[in-house]
């Protein structure tokens, strides 16, 4: 679905990820642009992976930057994994040396290679839905199923449930 404007953004569907394309510099509203595409593609069309392709922006302040992360961050709040992908090397270098908080930011170095993680992290996402709905047969209720692994984890041997009890009988009589 892509959706583009006077502003040169586009959000474009690859399977169940966002490919938020910009193509100019982030200055005036196209920082505005970017979250508009980016959260309306996310949230209307359920991508579980967005993509910022930014090879064609040719410079980025450290303020640019970090409204692109924090755009970056709602779309993780709305269950999306979040790729950076083109920041040229000059872009870095000067984030760099700005001491640019780029902490939780993932980022690879073309399109194809964010495609390839994209893909391995809709396989993750996939065999844990169908692992929930495996030990949903057994379950028969949410929150018995959310507790379940904790209560196999922390299950006591026998010789700790012995001493365990002991203690607690010391307790009640000492």
């Amino acid at each position: 679905m892509p959706t583009s404007g006077t502003t040169s953004v586009t959000g474009t569907r690859v399977g169940n990820c966002l490919v938020v394309t910009i193509s100019q510099d982030l200055s005036g509203g196209m920082l505005d642009e970017i979250r508009r595409v980016a959260l309306n593609g996310i949230q209307k069309d359920g991508a579980t992976s967005a993509i910022f392709e930014l090879s064609a922006v040719p410079f980025m302040d450290t303020q640019e930057f970090k409204s692109l992360r924090d755009i970056a961050r709602m779309a993780a709040m709305l269950g999306s994994k979040v790729i950076f992908v083109g920041l040229n090397p000059g872009i870095i270098m000067h984030l760099m040396a700005s001491d640019a908080d780029v902490s939780g930011m993932h980022a690879c170095l073309g399109l194809d290679e964010a495609l390839q993680e994209v893909r391995a992290h809709d396989e993750q996402l996939e065999d844990a839905i169908m692992d929930m709905d495996a030990d949903q047969d057994t379950s028969d209720t949410l929150s018995e199923f959310l507790h379940a692994p904790i209560e196999q984890t922390n299950k006591p041997t026998d010789s700790e449930h012995d001493s365990t009890n002991e203690f607690l009988e010391t307790d009640d009589h000492g």
